[in-house]
């Protein structure tokens, strides 16, 4: 089985590992590492959260991946003007369109981590958000 290692502090896909690998890294003095660990799917899947190091395990209440529909679709609580991310690794689709029930977002690649985007989504109130990416 092979594993998406998602950086929390630093942002990034660390890789995708094999589970039987070791896994290893170097820290500098004074730092810390949280890192989220999701086997890899054949379809696009979420891997992240911005909001907490628990990296979704509180703010992302449901999310479910359609293959007829090819969309990516979840419940998140977001916080008044604090910016929040969903990462979510492409594996190997492209994004088509997104929707989002309630603020304002947008959708990117992020640069250097081939195959991992973030849903980026702000509200001017705390909400219950519901989204959803298209996938082609």
């Amino acid at each position: 089985m092979i594993f998406n290692i998602y950086d929390f502090w630093n942002n990034g896909l660390v890789g995708l590992i094999n589970g039987g690998d070791h896994f290893e890294q170097q820290l500098r003095p004074g730092e810390i590492r949280m890192m989220s660990v999701h086997a890899k799917e054949n379809h696009p899947q979420f891997i992240a959260t911005n909001r907490h190091i628990m990296q979704g395990y509180l703010d992302l209440k449901d999310c479910i991946w359609n293959s007829k529909k090819k969309t990516l679709k979840g419940v998140s609580d977001v916080i008044k003007d604090d910016t929040y991310k969903v990462i979510i690794a492409t594996n190997g689709y492209q994004i088509s369109t997104c929707n989002v029930s309630a603020g304002k977002y947008k959708v990117k690649m992020i640069e250097g981590n081939s195959g991992i985007a973030e849903l980026i989504i702000n509200t001017t109130k705390n909400a219950t958000v519901n989204w959803e990416v298209k996938f082609k």
